[in-house]
């Protein structure tokens, strides 16, 4: 009876010095889904997953003249050797309590549009008035509007949504695994004082995405 009793104290005492020890644990599920989020999408620009509106051709020729290595593909562009790109538009956000991803304020390579505005604009698609610097622009580029053309409409192309949609699904499936491994971790903890799960947990959660900053410049 007292044997038992000093390991009722012993498990108490290792509930009680659970949100320390778990610290790394459950951010890093968060984390490693924000991270999956910013891959998908980076990996469905490429492929043109979703099948976006084409780029018309004059848009196509000026990309491949700027040396772009996938030129008819949208939103694309410079792509990943651009910091500024479409490609790059997500960051990390660490939250209390684990990771979310935002869209970036640094503004686009090529143009003089925040990246987050960019993004509401090819996802909703948009008007846009055409000014005479614009006209002049195009024309340069190769694309010749009519006289009597003011307004231009951009097609939706909501890449990111649909990722986040997929996303979404995805964790539906993988979430009972999640839940499995914490509770495992954390039942080996208390029941046994054996951290080596929650340690391993922890550690992937500090080199999952190193590769994404968490801040913007």
């Amino acid at each position: 009876m007292i044997k038992q009793s000093k390991r009722i104290e012993t498990i108490n005492n290792r509930l009680a010095k659970l949100p320390e020890v778990t610290g790394n644990v459950f951010s890093y599920y968060t984390k490693k889904e924000a991270v999956g989020f910013i891959k998908s999408f980076q990996r469905n620009l490429i492929k043109n997953k979703y099948g976006m509106s084409p780029l018309i051709d004059p848009s196509i020729k000026n990309k491949k003249e700027q040396g772009y290595t996938k030129p008819d593909i949208p939103l694309y562009g410079a792509g990943k050797k651009e910091k500024n790109s479409y490609y790059n538009m997500f960051l990390l956000r660490k939250m209390k309590n684990g990771y979310t991803v935002y869209p970036r304020w640094a503004k686009h390579h090529d143009s003089d549009i925040e990246l987050r505005h960019l993004l509401s604009i090819h996802e909703y698609g948009c008007t846009i008035i055409v000014t005479p610097k614009m006209r002049a622009r195009l024309h340069y580029e190769g694309i010749h509007l009519k006289t009597e053309t003011y307004l231009i409409r951009i097609p939706p192309r909501p890449i990111a949504y649909l990722t986040y949609r997929d996303s979404l699904q995805m964790w539906q499936k993988r979430k009972k695994r999640a839940v499995n491994e914490i509770t495992k971790a954390i039942d080996q903890y208390v029941n046994e004082s054996n951290k080596a799960m929650l340690e391993k947990i922890a550690q992937q959660e500090i080199e999952l995405g190193k590769e994404y900053q968490t801040t913007d410049i």
